[in-house]
């Protein structure tokens, strides 16, 4: 029938397919040179009410096949499509040589998507793990090469976007932060409830907080630190590892096993550190500079204590900005440890000396990452108090405050006016302090509440909180022998408390014993 048509899609070495049908949306086409595949065709194809933000979709799409074709390997089929969809599933989903994308209207949000989604290539496609079994080889690793993207494309791209070049934002001490943060942030939010899981799970095993969080943002994390310990070694070794592997197993199926021994042979390296502490479990990680003292022999001491039970390799060295790996500079690495070491350095420092300065490894408190150099040119471990109005994020070189007015009411103070103090807000802290004081407009007494609480995780999947709670309020008027009224009937409480949480399963609600 002369309404018909017949059209006849292959491909080959591909392990999956996908397809679309629409008469609406706007096709766009370019070309991309890969060395050693040759020209790569590129369509696009977008509604009419988002063609503003979709009409550079085919130079976001060229620019994400020569990031991956340069880092990892050369693409290897004819085309490249990507598709905006009606995806419910995310911001996008994955096949070889397809792509389909949620809709958006943020041009860089849908360049980093693209990117992503067309990293999929080589992350599940060509280099074909079990997505489910083992999804950390996949979203996890395309995830640091989409972060490489991203530092590169939007080098000074602020987490908040726009919002933190305002005066609000530096006035609540958020503009400091780049777009890198956010997969440190994130999985911090988690630890430091002690919801975080392993990278290494298979995908049913996540929570929805974690599939994010650990899978995707920790496991990036890893890897630029599995990275940056293998590039110290010998410069580049990380790049050129990964570009064998993929050259000896593209269109393989490939694996945790293989992947770890892969990279341990090529190396010469024991990485058993990275597959059981980064990948496999989720101990703590925490080093802490405890001490720094300058010696007559113009040289410093400093020592570094574990907090935790990791022992992984980690580096010291500078960084003059935050969560910013192109600015770092590694004077030295030290295998993992348990108690304490101290090491000795040359007096020759020109900034704050830091622990982890690329930012690569996923710590748990970066509050003790930190020594500063003073105006006497000696190291010291006083960091500057910041007192912030209403909160804000947990700033690694600042011992934050936190305050806000409190207004509330009862029927012996009447309307109590007061300031509230306190010391954790997002992530939060091991050791939570709060207190609030008020003053009784109707009795004119002052009313206070104090809250301590130190949190401690016990085991996998629970944690115990000790606290203290105490609280002093009005609560009705004292009256004499006569009847009248001499005053204000008071109590005080203190409330020690234990709680024990736990979780049921993996995907279990937690519960709560106080």
């Amino acid at each position: 029938s002369s309404n018909r048509k017949n059209l006849i899609f292959e491909g080959s070495r591909i392990h999956d397919f996908a397809w679309f049908a629409s008469k609406s949306v706007i096709p766009l086409h370019d070309t991309c040179f890969i060395q050693g595949n040759g020209i790569v065709d590129i369509w696009t194809f977008s509604s009419p009410r988002n063609y503003n933000t979709w009409k550079n979709a085919p130079f976001y799409t060229k620019q994400a096949l020569l990031h991956y074709s340069q880092l990892v390997g050369a693409y290897p089929y004819k085309n490249m499509s990507v598709v905006e969809g009606p995806l419910t599933a995310g911001g996008g989903m994955e096949y070889p040589m397809f792509t389909v994308i949620s809709p958006t209207t943020n041009p860089k949000m849908l360049d980093i998507t693209i990117s992503h989604e067309v990293g999929h290539n080589w992350f599940y496609g060509i280099l074909a793990n079990n997505e489910r079994d083992q999804p950390w080889l996949d979203e996890g690793i395309n995830s640091y090469y989409e972060d490489l993207y991203t530092l590169t494309r939007y080098p000074n791209s602020k987490l908040l976007g726009n919002f933190a070049y305002t005066g609000l934002a530096r006035f609540l001490d958020l503009n400091d932060y780049p777009d890198y943060a956010q997969r440190e942030l994130l999985y911090q939010f988690l630890a430091r409830q002690f919801e975080d899981q392993a990278s290494g799970l298979n995908s049913e095993k996540f929570t929805q907080p974690n599939y994010g969080a650990s899978l995707y943002g920790k496991t990036a994390l890893s890897i630029a630190h599995l990275a940056s310990f293998l590039n110290h070694k010998r410069e580049g070794l990380f790049d050129s590892i990964m570009k064998n592997y993929f050259s000896e197993y593209a269109f393989h199926h490939c694996n945790e096993t293989l992947f770890i021994q892969y990279f341990e042979a090529q190396s010469g390296e024991n990485l058993t550190w990275f597959r059981d502490e980064l990948i496999r479990q989720n101990p703590q990680v925490n080093y802490a500079f405890t001490r720094a003292h300058k010696n007559k022999d113009n040289t410093i001491t400093f020592t570094i204590k574990n907090l935790a039970k990791s022992q992984i390799p980690f580096s010291v060295g500078y960084n003059p900005s935050l969560y910013s790996p192109s600015t770092a500079t590694h004077l030295f690495w030290s295998p993992g440890f348990k108690g304490s070491q101290n090491i000795t350095l040359p007096d020759t420092f020109t900034q704050n000396l830091r622990i982890d300065p690329s930012f690569s490894l996923p710590e748990y408190n970066r509050n003790n990452n930190i020594a500063f150099l003073n105006k006497r040119g000696s190291l010291t471990l006083r960091r500057p108090v910041r007192f912030q109005f209403l909160g804000s994020l947990d700033h690694p070189d600042k011992d934050q405050i936190y305050f806000m007015p409190v207004i509330s009411w009862n029927m012996a103070d009447k309307t109590q006016v007061g300031l509230a103090v306190y010391n954790s807000f997002i992530p939060p802290k091991n050791l939570e302090l709060a207190a609030i004081l008020a003053l009784g407009t109707g009795s004119l007494r002052p009313n206070a509440l104090l809250h301590f609480v130190y949190h401690i995780k016990t085991k996998k999947q629970s944690d115990l909180s000790l606290g203290l709670r105490f609280k002093t309020s009005s609560y009705g008027d004292f009256f004499d022998e006569k009847k009248q009224k001499t005053g204000y009937l008071e109590y005080y409480r203190w409330n020690p408390f234990l709680s024990f949480q736990y979780q049921i399963g993996h995907h279990g609600k937690r519960r709560k014993f106080e």
